[in-house]
């Protein structure tokens, strides 16, 4: 495991390093599992990336920090279905916090 310090080394999207870094003030630091995946068509295929996964194993901690984020950011305003985190699990990687961001992502 690596402990990253600036997350700008992951090329993260600007606005995604803002999500996380909310995140981070109120849930402490985390094990993230997942940022680029080369060839993926989603958020996490995208450079600057736009999707980072966040290990959670803890339902009400993850619902609560879901609704947090949720709460804070708006991903955008044409989809107001979509967020900007969402607590799933997935058979590969577990229980997560997925956080996404769009261009059209801003703060409440």
């Amino acid at each position: 495991m690596y402990l990253v310090k600036n997350l700008e080394t992951l090329n993260l999207h600007p606005i995604l390093i803002e999500i996380v870094n909310d995140l981070e003030e109120v849930a402490g630091p985390g094990l993230y599992t997942s940022a680029y995946r080369p060839g993926d068509d989603g958020v996490h295929g995208m450079i600057p990336v736009r999707g980072i996964d966040r290990r959670c194993r803890d339902s009400a901690i993850g619902n609560a920090c879901k609704q947090y984020l949720n709460r804070k950011w708006v991903y955008d305003s044409d989809r107001p279905e979509m967020d900007v985190c969402i607590f799933h699990k997935i058979s590969s990687y577990g229980w997560h916090l997925h956080m996404q961001c769009h261009p059209n992502t801003r703060r409440k």
